[in-house]
């Protein structure tokens, strides 16, 4: 719970100018940064605390939710914090790196570990990048994916990781860390993920995540039920830990 204590205290006050659920994203807009998470596994059948009036609650109001055990509530805590985020302070610090081609400059010939099955995946199966390639998925999408009982095995290998953002909202971000050697390198990867330099003192050596464009031409996509990659109006960026003066 240590991370989402640190991700709540750090979060800024902000009004809220636009707060939505869309199919694939909770979608809050503030002066200084859109915030975005996926509520992976959420229940719709479940009311949302102070529905309808959300829009009226400030960022650190509303941060706190993500600890909850829902998984919209959740996501709904994390889109808060991560929009109260300056993103403008470490503008000039992002960089156009693909989260994928990282791993491999990191990783090739090594043992790699990717938590959640990512559209990429099998492009590494394929090029025999890494000297061993551990997929961990809670729904497995082909024979390969191993279940998360078998981090304990695993893990204590790995020299790089990558992990989905959204083990921040299911909460199995902590137990996943601390299966790790202490010089593993690790990419948190998703537009969930918060771009806040906070992380790297959790172990996280680059944070590959999405800043807005144009909000309105973003809300007309997600509102249609568009996935992030294809959404117009927002773009990928990362932020490395070694280009931080912490």
């Amino acid at each position: 719970m240590k991370l989402l204590d640190a991700l709540i205290q750090n979060t800024s006050s902000r009004k809220i100018n636009h707060f939505a659920i869309y199919p694939h994203t909770v979608f809050v807009e503030t002066s200084v940064n859109t915030g975005y998470a996926t509520p992976l596994g959420a229940n719709y059948c479940i009311s949302v605390k102070d529905v309808g009036s959300l829009h009226h609650k400030t960022t650190d109001e509303l941060a706190p939710r993500v600890r909850s055990p829902l998984p919209l509530e959740a996501a709904i805590g994390l889109a808060a914090i991560n929009s109260s985020l300056d993103v403008a302070a470490f503008k000039d610090k992002f960089t156009k790196e693909n989260a994928a081609k990282i791993m491999i400059e990191k990783g090739s010939g090594k043992n790699a570990a990717v938590i959640g099955h990512f559209p990429f995946v099998n492009r590494f199966r394929q090029k025999n990048i890494f000297k061993n390639l551990w997929v961990f998925e809670l729904a497995p999408k082909d024979r390969q994916d191993l279940s998360p009982e078998m981090f304990s095995k695993y893990l204590p290998k790995t020299d790089v990781l990558m992990i989905t953002a959204t083990s921040i909202i299911n909460k199995t971000f902590s137990k996943i860390m601390c299966y790790l050697p202490d010089d593993s390198f690790n990419i948190m990867l998703g537009p969930t993920t918060p771009l806040n330099p906070l992380l790297f003192d959790f172990n996280i050596d680059v944070l590959s995540g999405a800043v807005p464009v144009d909000n309105k031409l973003a809300r007309t996509w997600f509102s249609q039920g568009s996935k992030y990659r294809e959404t117009k109006g927002i773009k990928f960026v990362s932020l490395r830990k070694d280009r931080i003066v912490l």
